[in-house]
């Protein structure tokens, strides 16, 4: 089995510094064109055609799920990839990212909770940091049977960081 590597990829392998989640959203997003070695099958003529395609949100959800791709597929390679995705704790402003006129209410959302990997392809141990809405708007880490107090917002934000948990603003909370 042949994997192709996918260009973002690419690019944070040269770039092994950071990059940010709107960097992310746009590249998922962006036009991609299938060539030979992933061309797309066409049910009608059953052959292997050249094309290109394209990913694009047209309404929001009120909670949103985003996992990050930690994993790189190549035909010999298999590797995890940790460069520092920086992601917004709050004020996260989908609007730029619809097309005009789908966007019917705000669409900003806010970080609840976050799911990290440490480990490789093979394994590794995943831990998680949630904000508490009952309690104390405090955010917690959360390591097997471990739930300690987070001392700041910002540790939240890690090259570990797989699953973001967003939830839309409430309209009294803009």
């Amino acid at each position: 089995m042949n994997f192709v590597e996918d260009e973002s990829i690419n690019r944070l392998k040269n770039e092994t510094q950071e990059v940010t989640l709107d960097e992310c959203i746009k590249f998922w997003e962006k036009e991609e064109t299938l060539t030979e070695q992933n061309a797309w099958y066409c049910p009608k003529c059953q052959e292997h055609k050249l094309a290109s395609k394209s990913l694009q949100m047209w309404r929001m959800p009120e909670f949103l799920v985003i996992h990050l791709k930690r994993f790189s597929y190549t035909t010999w390679n298999r590797n995890k990839v940790d460069v520092f995705v920086d992601f917004p704790l709050t004020g996260l402003d989908m609007k730029p990212f619809l097309p005009p006129g789908s966007a019917f209410q705000e669409n900003v959302y806010d970080l609840y909770a976050v799911s990290n990997h440490m480990g490789g392809l093979g394994g590794g141990h995943y831990t998680a940091y949630a904000i508490s809405p009952w309690k104390d708007q405090q955010w917690y880490a959360f390591d097997d049977s471990i739930v300690t107090e987070m001392n700041s917002a910002s540790s939240v934000k890690s090259s570990s960081a797989y699953v973001l948990f967003y939830r839309r603003r409430q309209p009294d909370t803009m």
